[in-house]
């Protein structure tokens, strides 16, 4: 684990390192945004399906998540674009584990333990690459890192990258 991630983030004892946090995060981050949380979460679908407005239900599309966490806001992306297939990223094995259980119904959904910045994927394979809720939490070398490897993996004929909520491509 990089040495920015071994803390404690939001007060969560264990940070993210923990079956603990991982079965707290959702209700936590509900209550940091006042009840706002999926609803931020869902902006990024807007801006997805007027990019891929060619491809309606998913068919055909590959998506990467950093920073995937319990899979709440894959699981948006998922009903969004039913036929896409989706790549979630998260350096926590408890809450890619927890993701897994939430999201068991979808079938075209692969789980990765890494970190964001350096992913050891083939260039040019992800048709969006996207994130919520994290890049606040990293210091900027490694933001700059990260925009660095998710514009890499990107297709060159789709490029979106969103971090958060601005959309680069």
């Amino acid at each position: 684990m990089p040495e920015y991630y071994r803390r404690n983030f939001h007060f969560q004892s264990n940070g993210y390192l923990g079956k603990s946090s991982a079965d707290l995060y959702e209700h936590q981050v509900e209550i940091l945004f006042s009840g706002a949380a999926d609803a931020m979460r869902r902006l990024l679908i807007p801006s997805l399906k007027k990019h891929f407005a060619h491809a309606g239900d998913g068919t055909g599309l590959h998506f990467l998540e950093i920073g995937s966490g319990t899979g709440r806001l894959t699981r948006f992306i998922a009903l969004a674009f039913p036929k896409a297939h989706i790549t979630c990223v998260d350096l926590s094995s408890f809450y890619l584990k927890e993701a897994q259980l939430r999201l068991g119904s979808f079938h075209r959904i692969d789980y990765m333990q890494g970190k964001g910045e350096a992913l050891p994927l083939v260039d040019g394979t992800f048709d969006a690459v996207f994130s919520c809720f994290l890049f606040h939490e990293l210091p900027s070398d490694v933001r700059v890192a990260m925009i660095k490897e998710g514009k890499r993996l990107l297709k060159p004929e789709w490029p979106l990258w969103y971090g958060g909520f601005s959309a680069v491509g």
